[in-house]
């Protein structure tokens, strides 16, 4: 199992091998027209590290199911090893070491199912969270389901260890109704592929190869399609289970070659399928980042009798590192997971790693900007708004870009007002990002490592999710508590948010200020 380091030297001398990846963080090893390709797509900057990615990739074997060689590009540092555990490879390695088997080794189908039961923040009630993979199902259209003919065992053991494993009615139930076994009730249905030992195989499968040649479905069910914590921790749920799928070795048969469960290769071959009814959303096509077939809704596959798919169901977005121990703080400074993903997610979109004005945006539009401090302060239009927002606003403009030194620039934003690509491209191009708690700070992802993050909490509220979040993304912190308003309702997440205007400019001094010497950015503090 992975040790947690603390040196980057470990990622150097690490045995795990570096695939090919159309994702990976470093272009070592590119041939000259893809490198010019990269350049001409104008996407994020090659590797903060790139001297390790180099050693690593000269050290590494060359097998090709371990860590997804973007995390090489995202190497930390002198982390405990409980940050690790959640936030870097080793929250991979658990998950790919403790895999079970739930399939009798000579049914036609398999169902293989991978858990994380190893993580003291994740298990304070008992919780073990998995994912699955179902290979050689074949959907019907009748009852809407995809047929696995496996002939379950008694005891579901694990493929490393040979130990009893969690048995399937003991997954988790998630919010919202969500996760693996929501997913296999509704949408999965595991059938004995033998009544009397007589009984035939379903026609069309097939006992090998269960995996390659093969279609790839991931079946979800979303906990909703607007709120951007709950939608991105999702998505990034997904991202570990299927970098988990390629890291995992499997083999067809005694004497073949052993594979990977998934590989970047077989992404032109998988699709996408929704289960629940609700909007797409703005975050919609992010679920294809693994996935390059069209997302369709189950109820619109075509019947098929014969053709085989390797279902995915992937970890559920509740089981995310990121919901673990969000009401205590916690020590970790830095996130390979995160910076990964937040990496992808930069060139899905081909948004570029340098400050650039984007017009109607409201990003800076002319090129003195380039040299200001940009804060963006998101402007909530529902519940829990900042009471008298235009003028502290106002205040801190005649501070910054009216009477001031002009370092600053200022910007209003409702983010749900933009395109998602328009929300990403704004606050990558942000140092600061301010706002009363909420879901918008979930945008410090897209931020460059060093930015701030500021946070005016309501007045009983001692959340801490925000400023773990912003610790493990490298980002200074910022936060205060209003009072509540005068008719409150005791609720707050409904009620608005009051802060005196001093308290205000004080707090937003401390964010800007800790920018002027940072980056592309050289000014005094005072």
């Amino acid at each position: 199992m992975y040790t947690a380091s603390t040196t980057g030297s470990d990622y150097v001398s690490s045995p795990w091998s570096r695939p090919e990846d159309g994702f990976t963080g470093s272009h070592q090893g590119d041939d000259e027209e893809n490198q010019e390709n990269h350049k001409h797509a104008n996407l994020p900057s090659s590797s903060p590290v790139e001297e390790t990615v180099q050693s690593a990739s000269t050290a590494s074997s060359s097998t090709p199911w371990d860590i997804p060689d973007d995390y090489y590009a995202q190497a930390s540092q002198n982390q405990p090893s409980t940050c690790e555990q959640r936030f870097g490879p080793a929250y991979l390695e658990e998950l790919r070491h403790t895999r079970a088997a739930y399939c009798s080794p000579d049914s036609p189908s398999q169902l293989t199912c991978f858990h994380n039961n190893n993580n003291g923040f994740n298990n304070k009630d008992g919780r073990t969270d998995s994912f699955c993979i179902a290979q050689g199902a074949v959907f019907d259209q009748e009852t809407n389901k995809f047929q696995v003919q496996c002939d379950t065992v008694p005891d579901p053991w694990g493929v490393e260890t040979n130990a009893p494993s969690l048995k399937l009615q003991s997954f988790w139930k998630y919010w919202y109704d969500t996760g693996p076994r929501i997913v296999m009730d509704r949408a999965l249905a595991l059938v004995a592929s033998k009544d009397d030992g007589t009984h035939e195989r379903t026609a069309g499968v097939s006992r090998a190869p269960l995996g390659r040649n093969n279609k790839f479905t991931i079946l979800l069910k979303r906990e909703g399609e607007l709120n951007p914590w709950h939608c991105i921790l999702e998505i990034l749920s997904l991202t570990f289970s299927m970098d988990v799928l390629r890291m995992t070795p499997q083999q067809y048969e005694e004497t073949a070659e052993e594979t990977p469960f998934w590989t970047l290769a077989d992404a032109e071959n998988t699709q996408v399928v929704i289960l629940d009814e609700r909007h797409d959303g703005p975050y919609f096509d992010l679920w294809q980042l693994f996935a390059k077939r069209p997302i369709v809704r189950i109820g619109e596959l075509p019947s098929s009798n014969e053709e085989m798919s390797n279902v995915i169901i992937p970890l559920p977005g509740a089981s995310n590192p990121l919901w673990q121990g969000d009401w205590e703080p916690n020590p970790c400074r830095h996130s390979v997971l995160l910076k990964t993903f937040s990496w992808r997610v930069l060139r899905h979109y081909a948004i570029p790693d340098t400050l650039e004005a984007y017009g109607d945006s409201g990003l800076p539009s002319n090129s003195e900007d380039k040299d200001k401090v940009v804060v963006t302060f998101i402007d909530r239009r529902g519940q829990r708004k900042l009471v008298d927002m235009d003028g502290h606003i106002a205040a801190l403009r005649d501070r910054y870009e009216d009477n001031g030194e002009q370092h600053v620039v200022i910007h209003v934003v409702d983010l749900a007002a933009l395109p998602f690509p328009e929300q990403v491209k704004l606050v990558r191009n942000s140092d600061v990002l301010a706002g009363v708690h909420g879901a918008g700070l979930t945008h410090g992802l897209w931020m460059k490592e060093h930015s701030a993050m500021v946070e005016i909490l309501p007045e009983d509220l001692n959340h801490k999710g925000f400023r773990n979040f912003a610790g493990v993304l490298g980002h200074d912190y910022f936060s205060t508590h209003g009072s509540k308003v005068a008719d409150s309702s005791g609720n707050w997440q409904h009620d608005d948010v009051r802060i005196d205007v001093e308290r205000f400019l004080e707090m937003m001094d401390l964010a800007i200020k800790s920018m002027y010497n940072k980056g592309r950015l050289n000014y005094d503090v005072i």
